[in-house]
């Protein structure tokens, strides 16, 4: 059902967009293609590009693959679309299971997914991997959680970790959320158990590790230094903090700032990174971007500020994507009601949805706003705002619902 309601919305996707060729995504897929080298996030001649960490691997990677097959052109975007479609609508459809894992019973799961579907409050943006970072988190999530309800062999624990580490390499923020659930699991645990619990968390940390390492290694090797998946963090605070940032991307697209700041639209800083190399380049940045931020703390403060409005109240047209926002209001007030009544009669399970929406969204309160930054973590609004729903119903047909 969701496949189908979000194919039947975006449709036309097909009818205008092209494969996109200004993006990093494509930028280093097309380098991978034609070089084999994981290169070149901002140059738009793969041959002789630098190396690059600013991307993390996985969704690059795949897009690599579908451009190998079926070239650049409308068969590579349906490609792109379908398979966004199935992530999408893959992460949807998990959210019953792991509405039951987490004791709030089907419905609640069922009724997110009726949500998603009805509200339609994603967008396919086949550039970026937030979809598929979506996909493998619920997966991810829904695998730890039963695995800690009930004993399992360590091969399973660290086969939980591994999946862990591929969610890491395509959304590395993801390492945010693993933290976060194994605290909340061994919170509920008993004296008895917590040791076991324990060494199960150690094993799954021990697979995510494995996973991970060979991508550290690479990056230290070509790069020459330690970077935990992708580089970037200098760049981002530097374009999102100077004297011409404003508080969206699409806003400092519109003001002309990124053609300043940005190495994807200067060739100047391009080849300024191509000289100094990526690693240095991006710690040049972030000296530049703390510099900045030191000597404009009311400015900083007020950009932040509408950050943090935008990440969870996004105002129309806050991307071309997404003209509308008022389903994404709807769902994250509705998701504080959710909360609140999580609270009272379910705890373990508010502190596995609730943390994440305080911990996860911090980075990008400091980073210029784009919607798709939440689409990983939106799957927890609509298991909260669906739990809220379902209280207002009597309990007889909360139970039929189930």
């Amino acid at each position: 059902m969701a496949f189908l309601a979000y194919a039947f919305a975006t449709r036309r996707v097909l009818d205008w967009m092209a494969i996109p060729q200004g993006v990093e995504t494509m930028h280093i897929a097309q380098s991978l293609v034609l070089t084999g080298r994981f290169a070149g996030a901002f140059s738009t001649q793969p041959v002789g590009a630098p190396y690059t960490a600013y991307l993390a691997p996985v969704y690059p990677t795949f897009v690599s693959l579908i451009l190998r097959v079926f070239g650049t052109g409308l068969a590579s975007l349906t490609v792109l679309w379908v398979a966004n479609l199935f992530f999408l609508s893959t992460q949807l459809a998990l959210l019953p299971l792991l509405s039951e894992r987490l004791g709030l019973g089907l419905g609640a799961g069922t009724a997110a997914a009726a949500l998603g579907i009805v509200l339609l409050p994603y967008k396919l943006d086949l550039e970026w991997e937030c979809l598929l970072a979506g996909m493998l988190i619920v997966l991810a999530c829904l695998l730890l959680l039963a695995a800690f309800q009930k004993p399992r062999s360590r091969i399973a624990y660290v086969g939980v970790g591994l999946l862990w580490g591929l969610a890491m390499l395509t959304n590395p923020l993801s390492i945010i959320l693993l933290a976060l659930w194994l605290v909340a699991i061994l919170a509920d645990a008993t004296r008895g158990t917590r040791r076991a619990l324990v060494v199960s968390a150690v094993l799954v940390c021990l697979g995510a590790a494995a996973t991970c390492a060979p991508w550290v290694v690479r990056n230290r090797l070509r790069l020459g230094g330690f970077i935990f998946v992708r580089n970037g963090i200098g760049l981002f605070l530097s374009v999102s903090n100077n004297d011409c940032a404003q508080p969206s991307l699409l806003a400092s697209l519109r003001a002309g700032c990124d053609a300043v700041t940005h190495p994807n639209l200067n060739p100047a800083l391009d080849a300024e990174l191509a000289r100094v190399g990526e690693y240095r380049f991006d710690r040049q940045e972030f000296r530049q971007a703390a510099a900045w931020i030191a000597a404009h703390p009311r400015k900083f403060g007020w950009l932040t500020a509408q950050r943090v409005a935008l990440f969870w109240f996004p105002g129309k047209g806050a991307s071309a994507l997404r003209q509308s926002s008022w389903p994404v209001w709807i769902l994250t007030l509705l998701s504080v009601a959710g909360i609140v009544r999580m609270w009272r009669r379910n705890r373990a399970a508010m502190r596995i949805l609730a943390w994440p929406l305080l911990f996860y969204p911090l980075i990008y309160y400091v980073m210029e706003f784009e919607p798709r930054y939440r689409d990983p973590i939106l799957w927890i609004t609509l298991l909260l705002a669906a739990y809220a729903t379902l209280q207002i119903f009597p309990a007889r047909l909360r139970r039929s619902f189930s």
